[in-house]
């Protein structure tokens, strides 16, 4: 792991998290119980401070920066390459890949935000809804097979960070 002191500052990992070597975590940041940080994804607490929930997944080339706080909740899924700045994710939300989340945007409960999509500062996300686009716009309501299929994710997400503590072996030739 890439864990990195800053002014005083440490990252703080659980035990049974799992963070890439290819990741980087900075400062002020808080990694919960069965996490699972994706290779080349950035936390940067060095401003602010970040607080990941448990069983949260933040996949590969994410950054995440506060220059006051982050706080994503439990059961979380920030999808490959997504940009998240000064924001609120609530539990069991899912950040499709390649989205932009500006600062003060907060993501009620269940929210789905599409890949791709800009949201705005200090855009509130209502729970259940789901948005896309560029900017953000919330299209229709969360449905039971999308979160069954939110849930598979999860599952995922929990076994993929358990096999990669267990297995990962770098190969040098």
């Amino acid at each position: 792991m890439s864990l990195y002191a800053f002014e005083g500052k440490s990252p703080k990992v659980a035990d049974d998290a799992y963070v890439h070597p290819c990741a980087t975590v900075i400062g002020a940041v808080t990694i919960g119980s069965g996490c699972f940080i994706g290779p080349g994804a950035v936390l940067r607490g060095d401003s602010g401070v970040i607080a990941i929930g448990n069983r949260t997944s933040i996949q590969d080339n994410c950054v995440v920066h506060a220059d006051k706080q982050v706080v994503i909740s439990d059961d979380v899924i920030v999808g490959h390459g997504a940009i998240i700045h000064d924001v609120i994710i609530k539990s069991r939300v899912m950040v499709g890949m390649g989205s932009l989340l500006m600062n003060g945007v907060i993501a009620e409960e269940e929210a789905v935000i599409g890949a791709g999509t800009l949201v705005r500062e200090g855009v509130i996300i209502p729970a259940g809804k789901i948005m896309v686009g560029n900017p953000g716009r919330i299209v229709k309501e969360i449905d039971e097979e999308g979160k069954k299929k939110f849930s598979a994710g999860l599952q995922h997400y929990r076994e993929l960070a358990g096999r990669y503590r267990r297995g990962l072996e770098l190969i040098t030739v």
